[in-house]
């Protein structure tokens, strides 16, 4: 196996990898991938890199299946605009008459993520007897998927409202989740495409984040060191798969390399690694302070050299969009930007600002009052 140890901080409920000591393990282009059972090894006969890639096998990931206690078996699965689940309780052989709804999903004419969207993940933590389903849906506009949890604590019956695993204010496109539970410590794991650190454009960066708590919070960890452009009709999904086996976590993608060729990327992680190590972020807000509305609202950051654009948002608005401020070449050290509200003639609200820059986001809140 390849062990890769993680850099990370703790901001609100995200967490950042630092790209500089990040070396993800490159195994090998897609048409030299062998299929040995259900396992997968490389050409050089190193060892197991990882179990179980659905995109192989052409099937939808394993956990989209689930078992329960008492040989009781679980199923979710997205049809004709809804996401529903069904139950057997004699191994398969027989299934719910009538399949449980479990929340409708949005219908759009077209949605650039539809295809890659179209499966539910099921797992089940036998210890409190709860079943978990996560998947991805366009619920908060087009231009902003999600991916969104629930859970049955009464086998199935009844659900909890959905849970946005993937929450940060400038909504943008976040998508194709893979999901997985330790049954050893009942944590959750998602992998997810996520284009939040980027302002414009088809940007894609691959995101792990993990719940210990059952699904209440949410800490995020970006897997890749170099950001990949992401295309509907490539391969990109055929390739992309999470798998979680005795504590540790199989992350699997694929991605262009800097010669525009399609390369699978796999690494190997225990959550010890995620927990203890340490990141520097790359873009530094001021949130030591309370940012008040005003005629013209200075926020201060701390960057790495580079350019920086931003942006102002509305947490509640996906359609809303404003820039501030264009792409700026700066040096590295303390600046700032204002908000001239005046100038944009926008009204006395409660707004966020996100920094770009070529590493990633960050955000701060200016509250109304």
């Amino acid at each position: 196996m390849f062990k890769q140890y993680f850099g990370i901080i703790t901001l609100y409920f995200c967490v950042g990898l630092n790209a500089a000591q990040i070396k993800t393990f490159t195994v090998i282009s897609a048409p030299d991938i062998k299929t040995l059972g259900n396992s997968i090894q490389d050409k050089k006969n190193e060892g197991l890199i990882y179990h179980v890639l659905d995109s192989l096998s052409k099937r939808p990931q394993t956990p989209n299946m689930a078992s329960g206690a008492n040989g009781k078996l679980y199923k979710s699965f997205i049809k004709n605009n809804a996401l529903y689940f069904t139950r057997s309780t004699d191994g398969g052989k027989t299934w719910l008459p009538n399949d449980i709804l479990i929340d409708s999903i949005p219908k759009y004419k077209t949605n650039p993520f539809s295809k890659v969207n179209k499966f539910a993940y099921t797992v089940c933590n036998k210890s409190m007897n709860r079943i978990y389903v996560c998947w991805s849906d366009a619920k908060n506009g087009i231009k902003n998927n999600d991916v969104y949890l629930t859970y049955s604590d009464d086998g199935g019956n009844t659900w909890l409202d959905r849970i946005l695993v993937t929450y940060f204010p400038n909504h943008k496109q976040q998508f194709m989740p893979r999901f997985g539970i330790d049954h050893a410590t009942g944590y959750l794991y998602f992998m997810y495409c996520n284009q939040r650190n980027f302002a414009k454009g088809n940007l894609t960066d691959v995101y792990l984040a993990v719940s210990r708590d059952n699904g209440t919070t949410f800490i995020e960890h970006k897997l890749n060191e170099a950001a990949f452009e992401w295309k509907n009709n490539s391969s990109l999904d055929k390739y992309f798969s999470l798998v979680i086996n005795n504590g540790s976590i199989y992350p699997i993608w694929m991605q262009t390399d800097q010669k525009k060729k399609l390369v699978v990327h796999a690494t190997s992680i225990n959550d010890a690694s995620l927990k203890n190590s340490m990141f520097t972020e790359k873009i530094i807000l001021d949130k030591t302070i309370t940012h008040v509305y005003s005629a013209k609202t200075q926020i201060n950051f701390n960057q790495n050299p580079g350019p920086y654009t931003a942006y102002l948002y509305k947490a509640t608005d996906p359609s809303f969009e404003v820039m501030v401020s264009p792409q700026i070449p700066i040096n590295t050290g303390a600046r700032s930007i204002t908000v001239d509200f005046e100038k944009l003639k926008l009204p006395k609200e409660t707004y966020v600002l996100v920094v770009y820059n070529n590493l990633g986001a960050n955000y701060v809140w200016i509250q109304e009052e």
